[in-house]
């Protein structure tokens, strides 16, 4: 047994509330503050989609068809990135392993995936060197790659498109993590994009389904989409509650 492997079963011995208080201890740093985390992750986002928003010159409708593309490349990008790097376990992907599957995954798990206080943010927003990473490194890259494919104008939605679907990312996973009651999940779709993502946070099922996170199309495509009742067929169990237990 690989040592990652040995390391994530482990952390799901312990009890979900002596897991939470060691990271809050041992991991997340005494000055982090979780919404000067998310202000940052976000004024990056929007300030690219600023940037290439005053870039284009004299638009065309045609020049917004990226935004169609990414639904769907975004969802199919989302649903590998995290199959594999985040789930994999690999010598050259450990620090994404490390973070996601050995923290994020104990820390929230399908009978405690609400967070306590904005402090638990470590856990679930991206890094914001992840971020920072995506817009100095993803933004030129692609641009100077598409450019003289498609043009200026289109590379530039193309790449606005790319930043609001990771936006949109944030939000969605971000509502996945709300208390069961809470207003925002009246919303249906918000409450069956929690139901979808909480069944993603079982041990047994979190390495094989449920990988979308803004919409489930791939999972759909690819069959790797859980309800309550396939969940029942996959793990012998009934479907989890609510799971509103923070501590």
């Amino acid at each position: 047994m690989d040592v990652m492997k040995q390391e994530l079963e482990s952390n799901l011995k312990l009890d979900n509330s002596v897991f939470r208080n060691k990271i809050r201890s041992e991991k997340i740093p005494k000055y982090y503050f979780g919404p000067l985390h998310v202000l940052f992750n976000a004024a990056l986002l929007f300030g690219s989609i600023i940037f290439h928003a005053k870039s284009l010159q004299a638009p065309e409708l045609i020049h917004f068809t990226p935004f169609i593309i990414i639904i769907f490349l975004g969802n199919l990008a989302v649903f590998f990135i995290h199959k594999y790097p985040l789930h994999g376990r690999f010598k050259w992907n450990s620090y994404a392993y490390a973070n996601h599957t050995k923290t994020h995954h104990v820390f929230y798990t399908e009978e405690n995936v609400t967070w306590k206080d904005t402090r638990d943010w470590y856990t679930m927003f991206f890094p914001p060197e992840i971020v920072f990473a995506f817009i100095v490194l993803y933004h030129p890259i692609f641009y100077y790659l598409l450019k003289p494919v498609i043009g200026s104008n289109t590379t530039h939605t193309f790449l606005m498109a790319s930043s609001c679907y990771f936006i949109l990312y944030e939000i969605i996973h971000f509502t996945s993590h709300l208390p069961s009651k809470h207003p925002l999940l009246k919303i249906p779709f918000l409450r069956m994009m929690r139901r979808h993502h909480q069944i993603h946070h079982s041990p047994r099922l979190m390495g094989h389904y449920n990988f979308c996170i803004v919409f489930p199309l791939v999972d759909h495509l690819l069959g790797t989409f859980v309800d309550d009742n396939r969940y029942k067929v996959l793990t012998g169990k009934d479907a989890p509650g609510n799971g509103d237990t923070p501590n």
